[in-house]
């Protein structure tokens, strides 16, 4: 006897108990359930189906307003479960796209004294936290900004992450094309130079294989393209809409940066990988004891 054959006959028998509490005619049915053939079992199993979905749709045709009720909380339903299994997936489950995530923090500054908070630093501040700090393997400006192409059919807005020439070597990143920036990219100001995203590579440049050494105008001035970003690889911060297009390079030292002085705190913020060796609490927000020299008044803080 199959699995499913004894489930029914097990069906059959408590409904037989039920109906008549007679064992004789338990035992009838038990001798038809072991005499049917599986086609006829599978044809029963079927129309009793059938018969379940035929009698629910008259129910929910009968009463409308009830049945609008059910689905739409149904829709909404799966629809909240999906976006919000989308979420978990890509922020708890699937590995972030680097190497040694556990070492990568963001950095910002608060002014404690006058309750400030996420302050800014300073290019000289950044200098602190590289040299002095005894924290940091690497430390990379990050400012998000928004550029406009031109020189082009027409004008596109794109999502810009100016960083220092260190970013992708500080995330371990490679590109698909081309290169990244490097060290021998460094200038006071804007290097020149600039990396794409896939989907910019995608979108604007139809996927050409030779976009390495084209022009592309932002604003009003010119850079060229060094690399293409892998499909993979996102900007680990904060955006200002959505994804980064693309990465200028910048030493913020000079125009169009105002001079690199302490009070200017003009970077928004910074990404940095720990020394081999060094955790971080894992608390959203936690303090970082710096020497002397870097801590001044200002309170160092890592995200």
């Amino acid at each position: 006897m199959s699995l499913r054959t004894y489930f029914l006959l097990v069906n059959d028998l408590r409904v037989a108990q039920l109906r008549r509490g007679n064992c004789t005619v338990c035992w009838v049915v038990l001798v038809k359930v072991l005499g049917r053939r599986p086609g006829d079992i599978e044809r029963q199993t079927m129309s009793s189906l059938l018969q379940d979905i035929r009698y629910a749709l008259r129910m929910l045709r009968k009463s409308p307003g009830f049945t609008t009720v059910i689905v739409l909380t149904l829709g909404f339903g799966i629809g909240a479960n999906t976006a919000l299994f989308s979420v978990v997936d890509a922020v708890l489950l699937q590995p972030l796209p680097y190497a040694q995530p556990e070492q990568l923090v963001a950095v910002k500054e608060d002014l404690p004294g006058v309750n400030l908070i996420d302050a800014g630093m300073s290019q000289p501040e950044l200098d602190d936290f590289q040299k002095r700090s005894g924290v940091f393997d690497q430390i990379s400006a990050v400012a998000a900004i928004d550029v406009n192409v031109t020189g082009r059919e027409k004008p596109e807005r794109l999502e810009a992450e100016v960083i220092s020439p260190n970013y992708f070597t500080l995330l371990q990143a490679k590109p698909a094309l081309g290169r990244v920036f490097n060290d021998s990219d460094y200038r006071k100001g804007f290097s020149g130079g600039a990396v794409i995203s896939d989907s910019l590579w995608h979108t604007m440049f139809g996927a050409d294989p030779n976009v390495v050494g084209q022009a592309v105008r932002l604003d009003t001035d010119l850079y060229t393209i060094i690399g293409v970003m892998p499909p993979s690889f996102r900007h680990p911060g904060r955006t200002l809409l959505h994804d980064v297009d693309i990465w200028l390079a910048a030493g913020f030292a000079g125009p169009p940066a105002p001079p690199p002085v302490r009070a200017m705190r003009f970077i928004p913020g910074a990404i940095a990988r720990l020394n081999p060796g060094r955790l971080w609490p894992r608390r959203r927000r936690s303090s970082m004891p710096l020497p002397p020299i870097c801590s001044r008044s200002i309170r160092r803080t890592i995200r």
